[in-house]
């Protein structure tokens, strides 16, 4: 995939707002600015402008070579999943042995990248993991996008 050095300047304002915003969230017009939701989404849509480009990629080179699309999309799928799920499932296991506050009664739903759905049901920000609903949208991002 091609390189896009300007992305790395994005990522890092999208870096700096949402550091900004947790740790001076208590500066008023630092909360007024919502900067962690504009970090936020900023990348959401970063990380769907590189998906989407290489789906667009894949779906070129199914079209030429005559390639089974579900193939394509099952190895684009493998690709995104060893990337994320081994660091990812190694701390979830990790921290549920040491059993941080919150953690271990959300345990099925991080598992299953639905802690986006345990924060809605209980209208809350429980644990040290809360970041994960962000992991939780990029999987459905992930599983839904390339059939679209």
């Amino acid at each position: 995939m091609r390189y896009h050095k300007q992305i790395d300047t994005l990522r890092f304002f999208a870096a700096f707002a949402v550091v900004v915003s947790h740790w001076l969230f208590y500066i008023p017009w630092i909360d007024f600015l919502k900067l962690g939701f504009i970090g936020v989404d900023l990348f959401f849509v970063i990380s769907g402008f590189l998906i989407s480009f290489q789906l667009l990629k894949l779906r070129d080179s199914t079209q030429n070579n005559k390639a089974s699309r579900i193939k394509a999309i099952f190895s684009f799928l493998c690709r995104r999943s060893l990337r994320i799920f081994p660091l990812y499932y190694f701390v979830l296991i990790l921290a549920t042995i040491f059993n941080p506050e919150g953690l271990r009664e959300a345990f099925v739903f991080n598992f299953t990248y639905t802690s986006n759905f345990y924060f809605i049901q209980e209208q809350k920000w429980n644990s040290i993991f809360s970041h994960f609903w962000s992991l939780s949208v990029e999987e459905h991002f992930y599983l839904v996008w390339p059939f679209i």
